[in-house]
């Protein structure tokens, strides 16, 4: 009864003050968190992956499993490959590319529009998330108040980024010594470097993974699959969804 009462008075509060804090008041009771995973290259999930039937550190995609440990925070998640495929279809002909990405952004947000996204992107992931990101530099519908890099790399692609989307509020770079990959990103100041291969950070056990060897492969797959990185991945992405943590709820 005296829940019931509570909420009957939160609610009274709300519409009283409405009229004076405007539309303000209404996007913050109403805003939603996606968080949008793109894998890296050749890090499609298995279909036991995809089916939730595989054990843990098991598949073929380490951010597959990232994004279902993420999942029991009650985080609203999407995957995509690098190519813009969906979960288990990499191989498609012809694949849409960043482009289906930011199409999948812009129909959720238009679904919800207080919507915000936290982008999460490794390898060639992050390469693509930033293909796109820029598509969104000039549409007011779209939040990206925090994107995670894990190892991106534009070997093959391209060039790394010379600058950020204006869309992308923040940026949690990790990333190894890897000559193919981005490295430290020195494009302005709303970017967190973390270093992987530095002990200080304790990602690294007795100097493995290699993190900070400049020509190591297996470092830069292990990065995909390190349960201390996916745990200050997910921390990170919690304080920025402000959602507690399921051992909270």
């Amino acid at each position: 009864m005296k829940s019931s009462i509570r909420l009957l008075q939160t609610l009274c509060v709300v519409l009283l003050l409405t009229p004076w804090l405007g539309e303000d008041a209404i996007a913050v009771q109403d805003t939603k968190f996606v968080v949008v995973i793109v894998g890296g290259f050749d890090s499609d999930p298995t279909p036991a992956q995809i089916a939730g039937k595989s054990p843990r550190n098991v598949g073929n995609s380490g951010m597959f499993q990232l994004m279902s440990d993420l999942k029991k925070s009650k985080i609203e998640c999407q995957f995509f490959n690098w190519n813009g495929t969906a979960a288990g279809q990499i191989a498609q002909k012809k694949p849409p590319g960043a482009e289906a990405i930011a199409s999948w952004i812009r129909e959720r947000a238009s679904k919800e529009p207080h919507t915000k996204f936290v982008i999460i992107g490794h390898s060639w992931g992050g390469h693509t998330v930033m293909e796109a990101a820029v598509r969104f530099n000039e549409d007011d519908s779209i939040s990206i108040p925090l994107t995670i890099l894990l190892d991106a790399s534009s070997a093959m692609r391209g060039a790394a980024p010379t600058e950020l989307p204006a869309k992308i509020e923040a940026v949690a770079n990790y990333y190894t010594a890897n000559l193919f990959c981005w490295g430290e990103l020195k494009i302005g100041e709303r970017i967190d470097n973390i270093f992987l291969g530095d002990p200080k950070r304790n990602f690294m056990s007795n100097g493995h993974p290699k993190y900070q060897s400049k020509f190591d492969i297996n470092a830069h797959n292990a990065a995909e699959w390190d349960h201390r990185i996916h745990a200050d991945i997910i921390q990170r992405t919690l304080k920025a969804t402000k959602t507690k943590t399921t051992q909270e709820h």
